[in-house]
């Protein structure tokens, strides 16, 4: 089963992009999946909720509301989550990392591993 893994960032798509990212990780990753995140990135949405401004705010309330909705496997770490991310995608073999951060796709790139970020305004494709 390949491990989606999605970044704080990615949460805030819906509602900044207007963007239904379950149906577009549908469409790119097409085989038996499931959709992880760690305690870290729940941490950072509410932190963005509470501090953040005008539109990041509603992004991260939105962000935090599909996470409630959606069949998601919390990792209950707590560590940063870039640090995270590295982490699992060097201990296992089927991993795609959804963010849009391009410090962290390029590590990742140079571990060979799949990352999905905002190809367009409009939609998500690898990166």
């Amino acid at each position: 089963m390949i491990k989606v893994f999605i970044d704080t960032n990615f949460w805030l798509i819906p509602y900044r992009q207007k963007i239904d990212i379950f149906s577009e990780i549908e469409r790119l990753v097409p085989e038996n999946y499931e959709i992880v995140i760690s305690e870290s990135v729940i941490e950072e949405l509410k932190k963005i909720q509470k501090t953040g401004k005008g539109k990041d705010k509603v992004a991260a309330k939105i962000g935090l509301g599909l996470i409630g909705k959606k069949a998601i496997r919390i990792i209950l770490e707590r560590d940063a989550v870039d640090y995270l991310i590295l982490k699992i995608s060097e201990n296992e073999k089927d991993v795609v990392v959804c963010t849009n951060d391009k410090e962290l796709r390029n590590r990742l790139r140079s571990k060979n591993v799949k990352t999905i970020g905002m190809k367009e305004k409009e939609k998500l494709g690898f990166i």
